[in-house]
């Protein structure tokens, strides 16, 4: 995962020729700007206009949903923003069984 910050569509204008050819070589890959007041539990850091580059076949794909692309109505809290960042994090194994 990837996170970058943006206005509109500048991402894409940046990278667009190199995107384009490799989504369509890794149909898996997603790129989702945060449009939605994603905040972190205990700090003032929200992820809205951040970009997000994630593998859809990846097993810690759901937890990025959940914890970056998905509205929600409470703070995202640390531990789950860490596991959806790839970062190692106490108390939760990650895909390859490392803890």
């Amino acid at each position: 995962i990837c996170l970058s910050y943006g206005t509109s569509h500048l991402p894409f204008k940046a990278v667009d020729a190199v995107w384009r050819q490799a989504a369509a070589a890794a149909p898996q890959l997603e790129l989702e700007e945060i449009r939605h007041d994603a905040r972190v539990a205990g700090t003032r850091e929200c992820f809205r206009g951040m970009w997000v580059l994630a593998n859809r076949a990846h097993p810690e794909y759901g937890c990025v949903r959940r914890a970056l692309l998905l509205p929600r109505d409470e703070d995202v809290p640390f531990a789950e923003v860490g596991v959806a960042l790839g970062y190692p994090v106490l108390g939760h194994v990650l895909a390859g069984g490392a803890e």
